[in-house]
């Protein structure tokens, strides 16, 4: 999947993804378990077992990876910005203060929205072809120096992070929540939590359509284990 996101060898990628979900699917209807690969499987709609591998690629793709980045980019911006430095932890600011300001600033899916003008559609003089692919950019939206200060929009959550309307992400809440718990999860266990190499020392992956790191190097002091009782 993540080949797949960063365009390299995506054709190969997607080919061994597929088969992949093939041999899962036959492994769940042969050995049913409690997952969601054998709900789907078993779910009243009876899906025909190329629908069942997309409904798995959607899983991957749109609710793994992006949530995935969202944690680490949030985290980031904990580690790495002042204005969150040390004020979640003590409750100046509040994780989800930090995670709308990832999601404004390097919302997980950068560029995606793919759509498809059904006529030729003019916009400030540059011209986009009828039936020809449009990539629409979240995070150029959400960075519009037309937006203001950025400094002054703290608890604002009019990002587009999400997309918007009709068509907008039906797992927000959910995804929301996870990454919420993670991210005070990780600060209640490891207060002393720092970035072990420079802010502009991180790098990010290729691809055309996520913002995700390579990497997030920290330090921190091991926690002792507790006794089992």
């Amino acid at each position: 999947m993540a080949k797949v996101f960063e365009g390299i060898d995506a054709a190969a990628a997607n080919e061994l993804l597929m088969r992949s979900l093939d041999a899962l699917i036959e492994l769940k209807r042969a050995r049913p378990g409690p997952d969601i690969t054998t709900r789907l499987l078993q779910h009243r709609t009876r899906l025909s077992p190329e629908e069942l591998a997309e409904q798995c690629v959607t899983l991957f793709g749109a609710g793994y990876e992006p949530l995935k980045n969202l944690i680490a980019n949030t985290q980031l911006r904990m580690l790495s910005d002042q204005q969150f430095r040390g004020t979640v932890s003590s409750g100046m600011l509040t994780v989800r203060d930090a995670m709308d300001e990832a999601l404004f600033t390097d919302p997980p899916m950068a560029n995606y929205c793919l759509s498809y003008p059904p006529a030729p559609v003019n916009i400030n003089g540059h011209v986009l072809p009828a039936h020809q692919p449009v990539v629409i950019s979240m995070a150029a939206a959400n960075n519009d120096p037309a937006l203001g200060d950025p400094r002054l929009r703290l608890g604002n959550r009019a990002h587009l992070a999400f997309s918007t309307g009709p068509h907008a992400c039906p797992a927000q809440d959910a995804s929301l929540v996870i990454a919420r718990t993670a991210l005070e999860e990780l600060i209640d266990a490891l207060t002393d939590l720092h970035l072990a190499v420079p802010a502009a020392d991180i790098r990010w992956r290729p691809g055309p359509f996520h913002r995700a790191l390579q990497s997030l190097p920290v330090r921190f002091t091991p926690i002792a284990q507790l006794p089992e009782h």
